[in-house]
Protein backbone atom coordinates (compact mmCIF):
# COMPACT_ATOMS: atom_id res chain seq x y z
CA UNK A 1 0.00 0.00 0.00
CA UNK A 2 3.06 1.89 0.73
CA UNK A 3 4.27 1.52 -2.62
CA UNK A 4 1.37 2.63 -4.45
CA UNK A 5 1.28 5.90 -2.29
CA UNK A 6 4.90 6.94 -3.90
CA UNK A 7 4.35 5.84 -7.13
CA UNK A 8 1.22 8.11 -7.51
CA UNK A 9 3.41 11.14 -5.96
CA UNK A 10 5.77 10.81 -8.42
CA UNK A 11 3.57 10.50 -10.99
CA UNK A 12 1.96 13.88 -9.38
CA UNK A 13 5.12 15.65 -9.45
CA UNK A 14 6.00 14.69 -12.90
CA UNK A 15 2.57 15.90 -14.69
CA UNK A 16 3.11 19.03 -12.36
CA UNK A 17 6.44 19.64 -14.10
CA UNK A 18 8.58 19.22 -11.17
CA UNK A 19 12.22 18.67 -12.27
CA UNK A 20 14.63 18.23 -9.37
CA UNK A 21 17.76 18.29 -11.69
CA UNK A 22 16.60 22.14 -12.41
CA UNK A 23 16.15 23.32 -9.18
CA UNK A 24 19.93 21.90 -8.12
CA UNK A 25 21.22 24.21 -11.33
CA UNK A 26 22.74 27.57 -10.68
CA UNK A 27 23.44 30.22 -13.15
CA UNK A 28 26.03 31.68 -13.28
CA UNK A 29 27.62 34.55 -15.59
CA UNK A 30 30.58 36.25 -16.87
CA UNK A 31 30.96 39.51 -18.69
CA UNK A 32 34.07 38.94 -21.37
CA UNK A 33 35.91 41.73 -22.53
CA UNK A 34 32.76 43.89 -22.05
CA UNK A 35 31.99 42.71 -25.47
CA UNK A 36 29.36 39.64 -24.27
CA UNK A 37 27.88 37.94 -21.31
CA UNK A 38 28.27 34.17 -21.06
CA UNK A 39 25.76 32.42 -18.30
CA UNK A 40 26.57 28.89 -18.05
CA UNK A 41 24.19 26.68 -15.70
CA UNK A 42 26.39 22.81 -15.83
CA UNK A 43 29.08 23.55 -13.50
CA UNK A 44 31.31 21.10 -15.27
CA UNK A 45 28.90 18.38 -16.21
CA UNK A 46 27.45 17.58 -18.98
CA UNK A 47 23.23 17.86 -18.71
CA UNK A 48 20.88 15.12 -19.14
CA UNK A 49 18.47 17.61 -21.03
CA UNK A 50 18.01 21.00 -23.05
CA UNK A 51 17.25 23.86 -21.28
CA UNK A 52 15.52 27.24 -22.38
CA UNK A 53 17.38 30.20 -21.06
CA UNK A 54 15.39 33.79 -20.52
CA UNK A 55 16.59 36.58 -19.67
CA UNK A 56 16.05 40.53 -18.76
CA UNK A 57 17.83 43.59 -17.58
CA UNK A 58 15.84 45.62 -14.80
CA UNK A 59 13.30 44.79 -13.10
CA UNK A 60 10.60 46.26 -15.99
CA UNK A 61 10.82 44.13 -19.52
CA UNK A 62 9.81 41.02 -21.03
CA UNK A 63 12.13 38.07 -20.46
CA UNK A 64 14.19 37.31 -24.09
CA UNK A 65 15.33 33.75 -25.38
CA UNK A 66 19.02 33.43 -25.50
CA UNK A 67 20.10 34.34 -28.87
CA UNK A 68 23.38 32.16 -28.89
CA UNK A 69 23.07 28.95 -27.15
CA UNK A 70 26.73 27.40 -25.70
CA UNK A 71 26.52 23.37 -26.50
CA UNK A 72 28.72 20.49 -25.43
CA UNK A 73 27.50 17.16 -26.94
CA UNK A 74 24.31 18.38 -29.08
CA UNK A 75 22.74 19.87 -25.54
CA UNK A 76 23.05 23.66 -24.33
CA UNK A 77 25.21 24.46 -21.48
CA UNK A 78 25.02 28.42 -21.70
CA UNK A 79 24.01 31.43 -23.41
CA UNK A 80 26.12 34.20 -24.62
CA UNK A 81 24.35 37.53 -24.89
CA UNK A 82 25.76 40.80 -26.14
CA UNK A 83 26.80 43.39 -23.36
CA UNK A 84 25.65 46.89 -23.65
CA UNK A 85 27.81 49.76 -21.51
CA UNK A 86 24.81 50.61 -20.10
CA UNK A 87 24.05 47.35 -18.27
CA UNK A 88 26.97 47.39 -15.34
CA UNK A 89 24.86 48.28 -12.82
CA UNK A 90 21.51 46.70 -13.37
CA UNK A 91 20.28 43.45 -11.99
CA UNK A 92 19.83 40.23 -14.55
CA UNK A 93 17.34 38.55 -14.30
CA UNK A 94 17.33 34.77 -15.40
CA UNK A 95 14.61 32.23 -16.27
CA UNK A 96 16.01 28.14 -17.01
CA UNK A 97 13.51 25.97 -18.38
CA UNK A 98 13.35 22.28 -19.70
CA UNK A 99 11.90 22.18 -22.65
CA UNK A 100 10.15 25.30 -21.76
CA UNK A 101 7.85 23.73 -19.59
CA UNK A 102 5.96 25.58 -16.97
CA UNK A 103 8.49 24.91 -14.15
CA UNK A 104 11.28 26.93 -13.93
CA UNK A 105 14.40 28.28 -12.12
CA UNK A 106 14.72 32.02 -11.70
CA UNK A 107 17.48 33.77 -10.34
CA UNK A 108 19.02 37.49 -10.20
CA UNK A 109 22.34 38.12 -10.69
CA UNK A 110 23.67 41.62 -10.19
CA UNK A 111 25.91 42.78 -13.15
CA UNK A 112 28.50 45.00 -11.01
CA UNK A 113 29.39 41.91 -9.32
CA UNK A 114 30.61 40.03 -12.46
CA UNK A 115 32.96 42.99 -13.44
CA UNK A 116 36.81 41.58 -13.06
CA UNK A 117 39.71 43.85 -13.28
CA UNK A 118 42.27 42.78 -15.90
CA UNK A 119 45.60 44.62 -14.75
CA UNK A 120 48.16 44.58 -17.51
CA UNK A 121 51.85 44.67 -15.97
CA UNK A 122 53.86 47.63 -18.33
CA UNK A 123 57.81 47.18 -17.46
Amino acid sequence: MAWAVVVVLVMALTLNGSDSTLSALNVSCLIINLEYINCTWTEGCIPEFNYTFHSRFGVSGSYMECPMYLLEGGLSVGCRMPYQKGEKFSTLHTRLSRNNSHSAREQAIHIKDLAHLYLKMVS
